[in-house]
């Protein structure tokens, strides 16, 4: 233990008054307080280092109340433009990843006026999709899934954020507030999943918005006003269309894509099954009496071809039709005759 300058004080006056202390006694005084003072200062700074490392270990390790969800990145398959084109879009860009619950920034190129980006899942998933502060999601599975189109302009980059969700817990409507919440409330899981990217000129009404303009050469059935569109995932949901005819008949125009196969509709109390796979891209018309200027609705239910063939005798189409793996698209047209 280290003596103070007190003690050793003492020390000299006692031994002073019992005779004459050694001529080298004060330098030895002077280097023992020397030392004892170099070595108090070496402790104190210990200290104050090991307590600005734990702060700053403790500022590292904490991290904000409100982080944004971790973006994760995928694998760029290379390969994949030289595939063959689908739908009429040329391949830009497939990227695959192994986690469901994080995020993924995607960023591309697109090479046309109309891109679209497809989904492939190694279970049944759902897929949230960001862009413009605009959220969107489509079914997934091992049979593919839903796409999303997308007006683009060739060589402005195209960015968006994508989360896949596992189909149990993505329930519907969800916000973008609401997506990145859960995100972060939730651990991701270990799940295969990638997304495919095309881009050119679509020769389909269904790559464009309702009220865009199309490509000039795009086949359109013989018939008057088009009245309404829709677009989907051959899932089995209940989709319910509205429209005000003019006349006494309207022309359905039904193209199926990618697995849809088949679909159930209901209009002014007729039921009917409309197959579309076989006819592909040119789709297939329907003719139907309505009701001229009155307000009619049809119901729809579009199925994929692994799916059990419908049967007009025991489906009601009250609601959706159970047990539908999605994959593949569908979009229809309604026309004014």
């Amino acid at each position: 233990m280290p003596y103070s300058l007190e003690d050793l004080t003492e020390v000299m006056e006692d031994r002073s008054a019992a005779g004459s202390p050694p001529p080298d006694m004060l330098a030895q005084v002077r280097r023992r307080v020397a030392r004892g003072r170099r070595r108090r200062a070496a402790v104190a700074g210990s200290a104050l280092a090991v307590a600005a490392s734990f702060f700053a270990v403790r500022q590292v390790a904490q991290p904000p109340a409100d982080s944004a969800p971790q973006v994760m990145t995928g694998a760029v398959n290379d390969a994949f433009a030289t595939s063959p084109p689908k739908e009429g879009l040329d391949p830009v860009r497939e990227v695959s990843y192994s986690a469901v619950g994080r995020k993924a920034h995607v960023r591309f190129t697109p090479t046309g006026p109309s891109s679209m980006i497809t989904y492939w899942c190694s279970a049944r998933l759902r897929v949230f999709h960001v862009r413009n502060g605009l959220l969107s999601s489509a079914g997934c599975g091992k049979d593919g899934g839903g796409a999303s189109y997308l007006d683009t302009t060739p060589g402005v980059p195209v960015a968006f954020d994508v989360v896949a969700l596992p189909a149990a817990a993505a329930r519907e409507p969800m916000s973008v507030v609401g997506l990145d919440r859960y995100v972060t409330s939730h651990d991701p899981v270990a799940g295969t999943w990638r997304l495919q990217i095309y881009s050119g000129q679509c020769p389909l009404q269904k790559c464009y918005r309702p009220g865009s303009v199309g490509p000039s050469d795009l086949p359109r059935p013989a018939a008057g006003e088009r009245l309404t569109q829709r677009a989907g995932t051959a899932d089995g949901r209940l989709r319910r269309v509205a429209f005000t005819p003019s006349g006494a008949g309207v022309r359905l125009h039904l193209t199926c894509a990618d697995g849809a196969a088949s679909a159930l509709l209901r209009l002014s109390g007729r039921l009917k099954i409309l197959g579309c796979r076989a006819a592909g891209s040119r789709g297939v018309l329907l003719d139907e009496q309505v009701e001229p200027g009155r307000r009619t609705e049809l119901r729809m239910s579009v199925v994929p071809g692994s799916a059990v063939p419908l049967d007009s005798a025991d489906t009601s189409l009250d609601g959706d039709i159970k047990g539908i793996e999605p994959a593949g698209t569908w979009a229809l047209e309604v026309y004014d005759l």
